[in-house]
């Protein structure tokens, strides 16, 4: 998958299923990824292909960032996505002060291989989601 007529979110997509092909502690999640298919369908299909560990989550991005640090902690390789990056603030405490931190504050003795995917733009949405008019 490559040239200039391979979108962003195709890219992402291919990326996302070769990683939870490859790796059986790959897991995907968040709002609406497994049976919608994501906010933008980057994760359209993966349910379908992968079974049990691409899964919705309810609305909390709090949770949504808690479970990708928990899983991480625990030697699984979590993929979080949050709607929309302004969605962040609302985890930033998981996000900032913990996913990103505790490495260090732990001298080492904790790993956290996670990603936290969060969308920006979209436009037409409203400033509630994406500060996006």
């Amino acid at each position: 998958m490559s040239g200039p007529d391979v979108k962003y979110a195709h890219a992402l997509r291919a990326a996302l299923d070769r990683a939870l092909a490859d790796d059986p502690r790959v897991v995907v999640f968040g709002e609406d990824v497994a049976i919608a298919g994501g906010i933008f369908g980057v994760t359209r299909g993966l349910h379908a292909a992968h079974g049990d560990r691409v899964f919705d989550t309810p609305i909390s991005e709090n949770l949504i960032v808690g479970m990708a640090v928990g899983m991480a902690v625990r030697g699984l390789r979590p993929v979080a996505e949050l709607q929309y990056a302004y969605f962040g603030f609302s985890a930033g405490d998981l996000v900032f002060l913990k996913a990103a931190t505790w490495r260090y504050a732990h001298d080492g003795a904790v790993d956290l291989p996670m990603v936290v995917r969060m969308a920006c733009g979209g436009g037409g949405i409203g400033p509630e989601h994406s500060q996006c008019t």
